[in-house]
């Protein structure tokens, strides 16, 4: 069993340095022409998806996505794992921060750690998985105008964009 657990925590050093970012100084969301809401159900499939796709080894399970009024989510979960034959769990949570460059949505991870050690490798990957996701194309909006996404907030019942439309 030491040796088992030894093996895990070598790997999960592997991922660790310093799971902590800083938080970025936004410029307040603008008012916009356009408001998108994306609900919970919406994140959670989101970021259960680019979960899977970060690096993190094992299996991800039981993703819930919560948020508070301002610009901050929480996403926890579980990673299962097999190591030398033996199922292992380990929760993760991860906190992000929604803000807008230039236009576009982008997520910073402030905050990331598998069974509470620190993995920043993971958190790079996930940040950077999520906002090539998110480069947002306005396609299916009219045409005849010039879209840029002017800020972003987040509220429990899910996050909002906000849109500027100006005509061209």
């Amino acid at each position: 069993m030491g040796v088992v657990l030894g093996i895990g925590i070598a790997l999960l050093c592997a991922f660790a340095i310093s799971g902590d970012s800083a938080r970025l100084v936004t410029t307040p969301a603008r008012k916009g022409n356009i408001t998108v809401q994306a609900d919970k159900a919406f994140l959670t499939h989101l970021v259960e998806k680019n979960l899977r796709a970060s690096g993190l080894p094992g299996n991800i399970k039981n993703v819930q996505v919560t948020l508070v009024s301002g610009d901050q989510m929480t996403i926890n979960g579980d990673d299962e794992f097999s190591l030398l034959g033996i199922g292992l769990t380990r929760q993760f949570t991860v906190e992000v921060q929604p803000y807008v460059s230039t236009c576009q949505l982008q997520i910073h991870v402030l905050h990331a750690d598998l069974a509470d050690i620190p993995v920043t490798e993971f958190a790079r990957a996930f940040e950077s998985q999520i906002n090539q996701q998110l480069q947002m194309k306005s396609t299916g909006l009219p045409s005849g105008f010039t879209y840029c996404m002017v800020g972003v907030r987040t509220e429990p019942t899910g996050m909002f964009v906000m849109y500027s439309a100006t005509p061209v």
